[in-house]
């Protein structure tokens, strides 16, 4: 099944669908969570949760779950505006125009389409024979290593500093997902021109999440390219 965050405050909630079935696990940081599988109450909990998630239509609609995305945005609630107010309102509102997501708006829906978890920590040393140098982010340079086919499966990201007297910082994650959540948030690598170089310059590498990564980015940046 696919995964989206619903990016609940104080909550980490995961929506799980195939575009059919419908699942919701929640967690809140106090330890308290549970578990939601009613497929309606499932779609409103999702309608709910786009005010904090607005890019989640998108991410189902790219996963080809086009109609659950229709379902959910027809149980958005409307406002509390009178029928009257409504219809001098929708006259008095120009036609929407079309503009082109930020790059920060891309990363965000690009980072729902990811499967994995999000979640990654910082480190003080990780050794690694294979580092893929990733690019440069003002005076440090990335590497990157996937995880070993045998042993501790983790990603590494590895910022070195290009004064001597700076240690390498190492960033771990469970999934590539954690990786892209910790380069989210540094704003020197939030832009299209980074993200598409790292993706470059990751092609050597095999594994599936970063194949799948790479697709669902050319997806949000070039719809209509084929895939």
């Amino acid at each position: 099944m696919d995964t989206f965050d619903l990016k609940w405050p104080k909550t980490d909630a995961t929506f799980y669908t195939d575009g059919w079935r419908c699942r919701i696990v929640w967690r809140q940081r106090s330890g308290m969570g549970g578990t939601i599988d009613n497929y309606l109450q499932c779609k409103k909990r999702v309608a709910d949760s786009l005010d904090g998630a607005p890019y989640l239509l998108s991410a189902l609609k790219a996963r080809g779950h086009g109609n659950l995305a229709t379902e959910i945005e027809g149980l958005v609630a409307p406002t509390n505006v009178p029928a009257v107010e409504m219809k001098v309102v929708s006259r008095a509102v120009p036609r929407a125009v079309h503009r082109t997501p930020s790059t920060s708006e891309r990363l965000a829906a690009w980072l729902a389409l990811l499967d994995g978890s999000g979640h990654f920590e910082t480190v003080n040393a990780r050794r690694g024979k294979l580092w893929q140098p990733i690019g440069e982010l003002a005076d440090e340079s990335l590497s990157l290593k996937v995880p070993a086919q045998k042993g501790k499966q983790e990603w590494v990201l590895k910022r070195s500093a290009s004064q001597a007297k700076r240690k390498a910082q190492y960033v771990v994650a469970a999934d590539f997902k954690g990786i892209v959540s910790h380069l989210g948030e540094v704003e020197e690598s939030r832009s299209t021109a980074f993200i598409d170089g790292m993706l470059h310059a990751c092609q050597s590498l095999t594994h599936p999440q970063l194949a799948a990564a790479a697709t669902a980015w050319r997806k949000l940046t070039d719809p209509a390219q084929p895939h």
